[in-house]
């Protein structure tokens, strides 16, 4: 089995603010090119290393334990189109319409921090904590199943 990936929407599950979850899990290299997002991604390497590369030619390096935010609208893709063999659980949320946490915990003067957040960590690599880490994999977990068309490529 090459590669392994499930998509799921956040209206799938509820959750509107969530626009949208994924996991790839590839022993190849795959192509990424160009794209971008209209929340911000969070892009948790579980396994592996891979990279990527912004249009202001920024390259970030990822390692197995460590995650990415990119910033709403920033057009970013697998450095030279590829992506190397890893295990990624990736997160688009969206942040601009606040409607969409209507129904959640969250205040609006919460959604601000986790805006200001977000902002502030984009475009840079950080390791994950032990409770990140474990929070991802639950995560992983428990969102994997919701998929209802998983696509895998052998």
């Amino acid at each position: 089995m090459e590669e392994q990936t499930f998509f799921v929407t956040g209206d799938q599950i509820g959750l509107p603010a969530l626009v949208q979850i994924s996991r790839v899990h590839s022993q190849v290299a795959n192509r990424v090119t160009w794209h971008s997002h209209k929340g911000y991604e969070l892009l948790f390497l579980l396994e592996g290393a891979t990279a990527y590369e912004f249009t202001d030619k920024k390259t970030v390096e990822l390692h197995g334990g460590n995650f990415l935010v990119v910033p709403p609208n920033a057009a970013h893709r697998g450095l030279h189109d590829v992506r190397l063999p890893c295990t990624i659980f990736g997160m688009a949320l969206n942040t601009a319409r606040a409607g969409d946490w209507k129904g959640t915990t969250f205040t609006s003067e919460d959604l601000g921090r986790i805006r200001r957040a977000l902002e502030k960590g984009s475009r840079h690599v950080h390791p994950f904590s032990d409770s990140l880490r474990w929070l991802v994999r639950r995560l992983v977990d428990e969102t994997s199943h919701f998929t209802t068309h998983p696509e895998s490529v052998e």
